[in-house]
């Protein structure tokens, strides 16, 4: 069963990583809980320190309405002790369990789940699978500020790419584009929705098949920087570098220029600051990948919340990488 618990967060996990909203998170905790343990309903509530009451941030399905808003009745009163400890109600209609999150670093949480004429897991009874359960919860759900703070930079760097003053694109091995900015379509005289997914050859060259001698495989094979040119009405110089591996499938980078543009060397090595910080930011699960691995320990080992202080200095480091790139741009335009 603990395998069965361990799974059921890290699948929490992996369907939060991406968030952009902050009320998309626990709705998705939510939901995510229902579909692996057959919830009929749940709420997630938050103590209010001042009323000593639990006001609900989150509830699934969205149409559930339970009958005590903001909730409070005595028989809570055990969760909000300093010690909080689960609490199981069972009638012959339905089985409530609520359960305590407690972090150090945010209000207590109270998890609800509710199995309505049907039979909840053995588990719930098993007081070392809930301890089990709940500490992953707790050490997780803080997380939401930092996958939020993630979501910020991936926008802003989104910004930046669409802005280059040059066609850019990433291409995977397989020749799929994969992403390009706004110039890039220009260049091309393209819309999005018929440059993405598509095969660069078919895009560039106009062409069904690869052209012999791919300088785009030589890239991935020899992993160096290649340079071609190409005659697309004008033309154009084209640099292909290797990007860093994303989950062990290379990418390339590759940026257009007309021959005229002097300025082209500096652009690639912009350019390539940008889609190498763009790489790392764009897989929340390279941040996250610390937690699952506490996840997996034994819950007999104790945890140390050194790890929350590691990834927010990586966060920061980024950030700062972020700005000063910014920076950069802003100074260089002026």
């Amino acid at each position: 069963m603990r395998k069965e618990l361990t799974e059921l967060v890290l699948q929490i996990m992996l369907s939060t990583c991406a968030i952009e909203e902050e009320e998309d998170f626990h709705r998705i905790v939510l939901s995510q809980i229902s579909r692996l343990l057959g919830i009929q309903a749940g709420q997630l509530l938050v103590e209010d320190g001042s009323k000593k009451t639990f006001h609900q941030i989150a509830r699934y399905p969205l149409d559930f309405q339970p009958a005590e808003a903001p909730v409070g009745p005595p028989e809570l009163g055990i969760l909000a002790l300093e010690t909080p400890k689960c609490l199981l109600k069972e009638t012959k209609d339905s089985t409530d369990l609520f359960l305590p999150l407690k972090h150090e670093m945010s209000p207590t949480m109270i998890l609800r789940l509710i199995w309505k004429n049907a039979s909840p897991p053995e588990w719930i009874r098993d007081k070392d699978m809930l301890t089990l359960f709940s500490k992953s919860l707790e050490d997780y759900l803080p997380w939401k500020s930092l996958l939020l703070r993630i979501a910020a930079a991936k926008r802003n760097l989104e910004a930046i790419f669409d802005h280059l003053p040059f066609a850019v694109s990433v291409i995977n091995a397989d020749h799929t584009i994969e992403r390009v900015n706004k110039i890039f379509t220009r260049v091309f005289n393209l819309p999005f929705n018929e440059v993405i997914g598509k095969k660069c050859y078919e895009v560039v060259h106009r062409t069904k098949t690869p052209p012999s001698n791919c300088l785009l495989d030589e890239v991935i094979r020899t992993q160096h920087k290649m340079n071609l040119e190409i005659n697309h009405g004008t033309g154009l110089t084209v640099n292909i570098m290797p990007l860093v591996t994303s989950n062990g499938k290379p990418k390339s980078l590759h940026l257009f220029q007309f021959p005229n543009d002097a300025e082209g060397d500096l652009k690639a090595t912009r350019a390539n600051d940008f889609l190498h910080l763009y790489n790392s930011l764009s897989q929340p699960l390279t941040v996250v990948s610390l937690v699952t691995g506490l996840m997996l320990r034994s819950s007999n080992e104790i945890v140390s919340t050194a790890y929350l202080d590691i990834v927010k200095e990586q966060i920061n480091s980024l950030m700062n990488i972020l700005r000063e790139a910014r920076n950069r741009e802003i100074m260089g335009k002026g």
